[in-house]
């Protein structure tokens, strides 16, 4: 039987050399298995069945590292110990659902009331929506030089032009730019105890050109729609506005709103035919502001 030991600072006593001796010469170690010497605090290794070596002290042997529970990973507290991937899980789950969302959504203009326990604020403003242009009005036969009135505009930056009449029908009114969306986000402690909001209202759509022997009148263009606003604190992330098209009022792309259509710009209204007014362009969707606060 051959005995390795790590040197004679290091071997383990001659009592439990003996032991180990007397295991080893029966064949009975196992290969590779640790045992640790308890009186000792020195750890040895079979490297056969028959052989051992001593491979630690107490001074060489690396502390075992210490987990935290799991209750020490929801509370989040420092304590120095390792966590593990359940651990890790553990705490997102438990500190992402002590997160609260609540919506405020105003149609109408009010007062915002700040709560002690918010953090921060995502908010989208949406300006009315603009109305459509009235269609040009007919007229009643006669010379083909005698043109029926114009489709009126769209109301808002983004209205669509009427278009022209011919010496059928009036000019279909344009379609109405939709109001600006402005999305961004505010930390509560940047703002006072109540803050004023606006909704603008949807702008109104032109009339229709009257119709006349001679050629039928224009429509009126469309008026814009009022803006909205929350605070001028707002740190701005993205403007989005829809342009009318023809006769279709915009619309804003933003499917997460709770409300589907504020802030659409209004259609336009059709032009008259033989000898008939041009149609009322129809008015703009009203605004909105949306405030989603995020508690502490």
């Amino acid at each position: 039987m051959a005995v390795r030991n790590t040197g004679a600072g290091l071997r383990p006593s001659t009592a439990t050399r003996a032991r180990l001796n007397a295991v080893a010469a029966a064949g009975e170690l196992v290969a590779g298995e640790l045992i640790w010497i308890t009186n000792e605090s020195r750890m040895v290794q079979a490297t056969s069945t028959t052989e051992w070596r001593e491979i630690a002290h107490a001074g060489q042997i690396p502390t075992v590292p210490e987990f935290a529970t799991p209750a020490e990973a929801v509370a989040g507290v420092a304590t120095g110990k390792i966590m593990d991937p359940a651990n890790v899980a553990l705490a997102i789950a438990a500190l992402a659902g002590g997160t609260t969302v609540v919506l405020n959504e105003f149609t109408q203009s009010g007062t915002f009331t700040k709560d002690a326990d918010d953090a921060l604020y995502f908010v989208v403003t949406v300006d009315g929506g603009g109305g459509g242009g009235g269609g040009g009005g007919g007229r009643n036969g006669g010379s083909i030089t005698n043109a029926n009135g114009n489709g009126g505009k769209g109301g808002g930056a983004n209205g669509a032009s009427g278009a022209s009449g011919s010496k059928d029908t009036g000019g279909n009114g344009g379609g109405g730019g939709s109001g600006s969306a402005v999305l961004g986000i505010i930390p509560a402690a940047w703002l006072p105890a109540t803050v004023n909001v606006i909704v603008g209202a949807g702008g109104a759509g032109g009339a229709g050109g009257a119709k006349a022997s001679g050629g039928g009148s224009a429509g009126t263009a469309g008026t814009a729609g009022g803006a909205s606003s929350f605070s001028d604190a707002l740190l701005v992330l993205k403007t989005v506005t829809g342009a009318g098209s023809g006769m279709v009022g915009g619309t804003i792309d933003l499917p997460f709103l709770p409300q589907i259509g504020v802030g659409f710009g209004g259609n336009g209204g059709a032009g008259g035919g033989n000898y008939t007014d041009g149609s009322r362009g129809t008015d703009g969707a009203g605004g909105a502001v949306f405030v989603w606060r995020l508690k502490a």
